[in-house]
């Protein structure tokens, strides 16, 4: 279905969205702990509270949801990543270039694109 010229672009094209992805995540994650510390630093400046004030979670369990968050992001990547370049390198190696292997390509690519294009939105908007 897909030429090897494709496999071979695809092939190449997989491991530079997963550097801009892996780029623009540290970036992410360093605003993460930069709004962590922050947050720490402002909870052990508070004055004491009676015991029966409540204020809900803690900044720090948040952060550690958002943590868990990225953590599943980063397998959900990793897994994209893999299935793309396994599929394409395994069309390229032993000439299957059939349509499974074209759609699990082409899949991967859209796939690791939307994250690529989704990531910087979540860093300007969604984060502290």
């Amino acid at each position: 279905m897909g030429t090897e010229a494709f496999y071979a672009t695809s092939a190449q094209v997989l491991p530079t969205l997963l550097i801009a992805l892996t780029v623009e995540i540290g970036f992410l994650l360093t605003r993460l702990e930069r709004a962590h510390t922050k947050a720490h630093r402002e909870e052990h400046d508070m004055a004491p509270q009676p015991f029966f004030f409540y204020r809900g979670p803690s900044r720090a369990a948040r952060y550690f949801a958002r943590l868990g968050r990225w953590q599943l992001a980063a397998v959900l990547i990793s897994l994209t990543f893999l299935v793309g370049e396994f599929s394409a390198l395994l069309a390229l190696a032993h000439r299957w270039f059939y349509p499974g292997t074209f759609y699990l390509t082409a899949g991967s690519i859209a796939m690791m694109g939307i994250y690529a294009v989704i990531a910087p939105i979540i860093r300007w908007y969604g984060t502290p």
